[in-house]
């Protein structure tokens, strides 16, 4: 029987938290409310740092931008505009051929204003 998307990303998320409470981090899952959404999964503190992450599944090579939700990239805009950039990072933990992936925000940004529209998960 094959897994949902939903069950897959589950798993992923959890595994995430473990895995950076392994590497001395706290981490926690934000779950959705009533509502359905939050902005993102993980929010991650080791002292003075802070990680906002969204945990993605990319079978592709290619994680296309278009997968962003809005409410991401508000509150990605929002935490990095108010935040000292030095101390927060805000991104994506992408799972890809069993490998975690970290794509931060800021080079999202960066690519979109050259007008590239997908991150190469393999070429890194």
């Amino acid at each position: 029987m094959q897994k949902s998307n939903k069950r897959i990303g589950g798993e992923f998320e959890r595994y995430l938290c473990k895995e950076l409470a392994r590497q001395g981090w706290w981490a926690h899952f934000l779950s959705p409310g009533a509502g359905g959404a939050q902005p993102f999964d993980v929010l991650a503190i080791r002292g003075s740092s802070v990680m906002a992450i969204d945990c993605k599944t990319c079978k592709s090579r290619w994680f296309s931008y278009s997968r962003i939700e809005t409410n991401q990239r508000l509150a990605f805009d929002m935490l990095m505009a108010k935040s000292d950039k030095r101390k927060i990072k805000c991104g994506f933990s992408i799972l890809h051929d069993d490998k975690i992936i970290f794509l931060p925000y800021e080079r999202v940004l960066e690519d979109e204003k050259h007008g590239r529209r997908a991150y190469d998960l393999e070429e890194r």
